[in-house]
């Protein structure tokens, strides 16, 4: 099982996927509100240590998906830069990342 534990704010907050067998998953996405399209995109504490495809996912609040690109993650982390340009119109955003069987969740805010 898994347990959600999250700060819910626009402002860099970030939601963990807490396993009762580590520490965790932790996503993180700067800067939070975006401006300019540009969002870095961190995830820690992945399982595997290998080099393993991830996907990334951008829903919009009516739960439809508006971006999806892939990325590798390396030695239990992702870094990657999301370039969502001008496509996204001003409001609120679902990030998700999933990696295997781990998926993290978090809120962005287009400015």
């Amino acid at each position: 099982t898994c347990t959600m534990v999250g700060n819910n704010s626009f402002s860099g907050g970030s939601l963990q996927l807490a396993d009762a067998e580590g520490p965790g998953v932790e996503l993180l996405l700067f800067p939070n509100p975006v401006r300019d399209g540009r969002v870095t995109l961190r995830l820690t504490g992945l399982a595997s240590e290998k080099e393993v495809a991830a996907v990334i996912d951008v829903f919009d609040g009516l739960g439809q998906r508006v971006h999806t690109e892939q990325a590798m993650a390396a030695g239990g982390e992702l870094n990657h830069t999301l370039d969502l340009g001008t496509r996204l119109g001003t409001g609120m955003y679902l990030v998700s990342v999933t990696v295997g069987s781990e998926r993290s969740m978090q809120r962005l805010l287009v400015d």
